[in-house]
Order: structure tokens, then sequence, then C-alpha cells
């Protein structure tokens, strides 16, 4: 029953238009009229940052939707870092 309920939640929380699809939501500033902030480093992550990243995952939490775990992360030692550094930063151009 509680699965039900939360369904609906999630239903009554994203907006679909009648034929199922996802609808997106305007809003009146766009990213590409934004005014850059000084404040956030927008430089792509190093390997220091991804490792300190990887440290503060909690242990014993559910995987993600890729099924890796923070233990695994950690397993990987330095290699595994330099792995999730090539990955973050072709996301992030």
């Amino acid at each position: 029953m509680h699965l039900t309920k939360a369904l609906q939640l999630v239903r009554d929380l994203i907006p679909l238009n009648p034929w199922g699809e996802l609808q997106v939501i305007a809003t009146p500033i766009t990213a590409a009229c934004a005014i850059p902030d000084d404040v956030i480093n927008c430089t792509p992550p190093t390997c220091m940052a991804v490792h300190r990243a990887i440290r503060r995952l909690k242990d014993g939490k559910a995987p993600g939707l890729c099924n890796t775990t923070a233990e695994m992360l950690e397993a990987a030692g330095p290699d595994g870092v330099e792995w999730l550094t090539s990955i973050c930063r072709s996301a992030w151009k």
C-alpha cells in the first residue's frame, strides 16, 4: 500500500501532459542570459577533488543507477580516481 501512495506522490509532483511526456517548465531566466557568478568554481574537477568526494561517501548505502557503491569506488584506488575524474571531465565539457 505504501508503494502505491509513493507512486501517486511522484505522479502529482511531475507534471505530465495527456500523452504521458514530461513537460518542460520554462523559467524567465535561462542559462544563456544568466549572469556569471565568480564565487562558483566552474573549472573541471581535479583528481584531488574526486578523491575527496569519494572519501566523503558513506559506506553501506544502496548503489546508484550504475550499481556502483561507495566501497567499490574506494577500493578502486588511484586508478579508479583517475578513471572517474576522466568521466567527470568528459561530462563537464
